[in-house]
């Protein structure tokens, strides 16, 4: 095995175990300062102390950790590597008394119950630039991607809010729905937005219900009375909604009612303080608010991964993935034609990225864009390199077909054509991977490391409109040529000893015969005899047996002939 590849492999194999940390918002007692963020990286824990008071919530964002800490309305920013966090920057909310925050748009918005509106932060200069006024006390927010959602936990007289807003950032305009007294935390799922309500009366009793506002905007929305062991934590977890219950999370049918028996967890529900999901895994925050500070971490299979110590009053998680430039696509710790046959299909639309690290992963050469110069790049790491790289090619375009000249190793090519709509392609089955995207009147094909000159052929009429041919490092230029007719080209060298070349130009395809013959017209030689499809085809002749004189090609192209007089001399 090359020395390279060792290296890789290592590297690959050590980032295994190094590229996640997860993230818990520890608020801390009220007052003293306590509040923290622990971190769990290779089951081992540390922490990130002395942060103020209440730590309310987390979010990580291209390899930055957010931290709002309510009591002191800051939020504190680090930067994240596999060793540490680095504080960066610590932004004043202006005694905002700042809760839950979202990503939005390049955004970061975030919840504030004092100044009763949403604020937003500028993701690159950590400037809150904006403000959106609302009616109430703002709690959680999410974002569906073109809105943002926000409950209204409380009124501004701090009574039970019985709101959800749905606001557009654009132009700040808010459409509310009623969906029942006390809504507390949001999740999105494919029939609605999901809204946990906890809401109390006079005496301070607890109630708890469900509610869901439909795609359609109605709202469905359940009460579940007083005394039921439900928490406030509403999340997605293997592809459906589950709520808080009972120690654990149970899932809700389609009228909301919660499923006790397909109960997740067993954590007591005096200790379950909060609950969040992750890429279906379950993160229980347990707390007795005096000694026992703990996360317990489900796996989409329901059994526990693992139960670590916290700082205090574990509330809100995050997690942080690093994810290398190194051509792993689909995360497996090997580099190998999957990754690029993956990266293939995502170039072209045929599908998305399968994981969060994918698009990083792809983009080898670290310039922002994942393309054919990359996955070059990667059959380099695979076939341990290439003698020689192609400085130029030559483009051969004939009516139905699509061949490459090229003076070196080509490590890809990416092709946009256009035709009509009863257009059909057949790709090389000659190459590493050759795969295309047909939509309307539009083929968009890729093709990596081709084995012989021929790319494609088809049945109807195209044009390329774009065009990218790269060799193992980057793109080289490439010049289009298309056969208008039958020719044959000047033989060179011409005097030759003992080889020369030639060129045929076949417009269409046809049965072609290339001969060499002697001053008396016999047939000593020949080149080639058969049917042949359109295209642009070298040719050569060795004549180190024959004597030296003068000879002729002679090319018959159906029934139209060229000669061409060549001399030998030894």
């Amino acid at each position: 095995m090359k020395l390279h590849k060792y290296v890789l492999n290592i590297l690959l194999l050590a980032i295994a175990f190094s590229n996640t940390k997860t993230y818990i918002a520890c608020e801390g007692h009220f007052y003293g300062g306590s509040g923290s963020v622990s971190v769990i990286q290779n089951n081992d824990t540390y922490s990130i102390d002395n942060l103020g008071n209440t730590v309310q919530s987390i979010e990580v964002y291209d390899n930055k950790l957010f931290v709002i800490v309510n009591g002191i309305s800051q939020i504190h920013i680090y930067d994240i590597d596999n060793n540490q966090e680095t504080l960066i920057n610590t932004v004043s909310t202006n005694y905002s008394g700042p809760r839950e925050m979202t990503l939005h748009n390049g955004y970061l918005y975030f919840t504030n119950w004092y100044s009763q509106s949403i604020m937003y932060m500028d993701l690159n200069s950590f400037e809150i630039i904006g403000e959106i006024p609302v009616d109430g006390l703002p709690e959680d927010i999410v974002s569906d991607g073109n809105y943002i959602w926000v409950t209204i936990n409380m009124n501004s007289d701090w009574s039970d809010g019985n709101k959800v807003l749905k606001i557009n950032t654009e132009n700040s305009e808010i459409e509310e729905y009623i969906v029942g007294a006390g809504p507390k935390n949001l999740v999105l799922h494919d029939d609605g937005v999901y809204i946990s309500r906890i809401y109390y009366d006079e005496n301070w009793n607890t109630f708890h219900g469900t509610s869901r506002i439909n795609n359609d905007g109605s709202v469905h929305q359940i009460d579940y009375g007083v005394g039921l062991a439900c928490g406030g934590s509403i999340v997605n977890y293997n592809n459906q909604v589950y709520r808080s219950y009972d120690g654990g999370i149970a899932p809700l049918d389609n009228n909301l009612e919660i499923q006790e028996s397909l109960r997740v967890g067993d954590y007591g529900y005096w200790n379950v303080y909060d609950v969040k999901t992750i890429d279906d895994e379950i993160y229980f925050a347990i707390t007795d608010w005096s000694s026992t500070h703990q996360v317990a971490i489900v796996g989409s299979d329901g059994n526990e991964i693992g139960v670590y110590n916290t700082g205090i009053i574990p509330t809100d998680f995050a997690k942080w993935t690093h994810c290398p430039s190194n051509g792993d696509s689909n995360g497996d710790g090997t580099v190998n034609v999957t990754d690029i046959v993956g990266i293939v299909t995502v170039i072209l639309g045929n599908a998305e990225w399968p994981n969060e690290c994918s698009e990083i992963s792809s983009d080898i050469n670290g310039d922002g864009t994942v393309d054919i110069v990359d996955i070059v790049q990667m059959v380099q790491l695979i076939v341990e390199g290439r003698a020689v790289d192609a400085t130029s090619a030559e483009l051969i375009k004939t009516e139905n077909s699509v061949s490459l000249k090229a003076n070196g190793f080509i490590g890809a090519i990416q092709m946009t054509l256009n035709h009509d709509e009863n257009f059909s392609i057949n790709l090389t089955s000659d190459a590493m991977v050759a795969d295309y995207n047909k939509k309307s009147n539009t083929t968009t094909l890729i093709i990596v490391t081709p084995q012989n000159e021929e790319l494609f052929t088809t049945n109807g009429t195209f044009e390329i409109t774009e065009m990218v041919v790269a060799n193992s490092a980057s793109s080289i230029d490439v010049s289009l040529v298309t056969p208008e007719a039958f020719n044959l080209s000047s033989a060179y060298p011409n005097p030759f000893n003992p080889i020369t070349s030639f060129s045929l130009d076949l417009p269409n395809d046809n049965y072609v015969s290339i001969t060499i013959c002697n001053v008396a017209g016999q047939t000593i030689s020949t080149i080639t005899n058969g049917y042949m499809p359109a295209n642009i085809y070298d040719f050569s002749w060795n004549a180190s047996d024959f004597p030296s004189g003068m000879y002729f090609i002679r090319a018959e192209v159906g029934y139209d002939v060229e000669m061409q007089k060549i001399m030998l001399l030894k």
